[in-house]
């Protein structure tokens, strides 16, 4: 298997509810600007209407921890009533590197604003890979294929004669979501898909999961030993 890109890596930090709300908005804002150099912040119309529903979000900063820098795609706050606040990093490096940025500002929010900012919930991740197999994932899924032929005969017999073999190309790993546990279980679907535009002969898949970037390659290669199995 070989990683071809990682499209997204978040981490997302629970932390009290309305954490800043005794914090003057506009010292928060440009504080923030400040210490990550964001590109885009909010306006002040949204600061002080802010969309409801809706994050307030930062884009594009860089983080100088360890000897590093650490590209920040986005950084989003958002309130949720009496439960908590959502603050999200986004790299494109790893959930490792998301979890650095959100951890130097959970040291500067309470050094510099004195709020609590201990997290109420775990850490939610969401990590999103591009990776190409030697072999495809519908070799594990013909249980599928008689399914997919009737697909492709129907299809065809609608008009479209040229239509390529329907065959399985995904699948998706989830739990009964209906069902209430304490702490909630903010994690998402483990999913995997053709990548779009690709050729199916390159064998490239797209993959989402609730992890840590370095557990999500490691699931990855488990199923590709998966693959490998007559």
């Amino acid at each position: 298997m070989k990683i071809t890109a990682i499209a997204r890596a978040q981490s997302v930090y629970a932390m009290p509810p309305s954490i800043f709300a005794t914090v003057p908005v506009f010292d928060l804002v440009d504080g923030l600007k400040a210490r990550y150099g964001f590109r885009h912040i909010p306006t002040g119309q949204e600061l002080i209407n802010p969309p409801p529903n809706q994050p307030t979000n930062f884009l594009w900063g860089k983080c100088h921890i360890g000897g590093r820098t650490i590209t920040v795609e986005s950084l989003q706050v958002q309130n949720y009533a009496a439960l908590a606040t959502s603050v999200s990093v986004t790299t494109r490096t790893s959930t490792d590197d998301s979890d650095l940025v959100l951890a130097d500002l959970q040291q500067w929010v309470v050094a510099d604003f004195k709020v609590n900012a201990k997290q109420v919930f775990p850490t939610n991740y969401v990590s999103q890979l591009e990776f190409i197999v030697d072999r495809p994932i519908s070799e594990q899924l013909m249980i599928l294929k008689p399914l997919a032929e009737l697909v492709t005969g129907l299809v065809r017999g609608y008009g479209f004669t040229a239509c390529p073999d329907y065959e399985p190309s995904s699948f998706i790993l989830f739990f009964d979501n209906s069902k209430f546990t304490n702490p909630p279980t903010f994690a998402g679907s483990f999913l995997v898909d053709r990548r779009a535009g690709a050729g199916y002969e390159e064998n490239r898949y797209y993959s989402q999961a609730p992890l840590r970037t370095a557990d999500h390659i490691a699931l990855l290669n488990e199923l590709e030993k998966l693959l490998m199995k007559k």
